[in-house]
């Protein structure tokens, strides 16, 4: 068995259990309802080459099509195809970093029962790297932005405190740069604190 199908087949249990958790804790939790963001057109967008349509935006649903992804890309390494294969893992790591990890992190802060749901999203972070820390941000964002949008926009949930996200840039390496831009918000713009 070849490496390409143990780590395909390793993130496609991450993505049922994050299914599963999402099922459980937020099924019915939004995007839009955390960062102000209405994701439909991008979900349709990445959805409309797997022929995919989406029931809804809500959480439960756009992890159940990390799930197909993952099966997708597990069954075209078994099938020995590789160009499938790499467009759907491509398609999940995006969906993941672009439309889950930087909302329903946060949200799982003052969500109940969701830290296993936190855990499960910054293992597959740290797996994934979508949001590393780079060597500066020069071109990454235009001014005045950072991952989440203009500086100055409110997010729709509260950041709580600053070490809190500080604690998760260091830990969690493959998602830093989501954590540090929290941390530079909740600390009112102070970069170095």
């Amino acid at each position: 068995m070849s490496d390409a199908i143990i780590g395909a087949g390793r993130d496609l249990v991450a993505w049922r259990s994050l299914l599963r958790l999402a099922d459980d804790v937020l099924p019915t939790a939004r995007e839009q309802h955390v960062t102000g963001y209405d994701p439909r057109a991008d979900l349709d967008r990445r959805a409309r080459w797997w022929g995919h349509r989406f029931r809804s935006d809500h959480l439960s649903d756009v992890v159940a099509f990390g799930v197909a992804l993952a099966v997708a890309e597990v069954d075209a390494w078994s099938g020995d195809d590789p160009v499938v294969s790499t467009r759907a893992f491509a398609d999940r790591r995006f969906l993941f970093s672009d439309r889950l990890v930087h909302w329903t992190v946060p949200l799982t802060f003052v969500t109940d029962g969701a830290a296993e749901l936190r855990r499960e999203l910054l293992d597959l972070g740290d797996r994934l790297r979508p949001a590393p820390r780079l060597t500066g941000d020069e071109g990454m964002y235009p001014p005045g932005e950072d991952s989440y949008g203009p500086t100055g926009m409110h997010l729709a949930f509260d950041l709580g405190p600053m070490a809190r996200w500080t604690r998760l840039a260091n830990a969690h390496p493959g998602t830093e740069r989501l954590w540090r831009d929290l941390a530079v918000r909740a600390g009112g713009g102070r970069a170095n604190a």
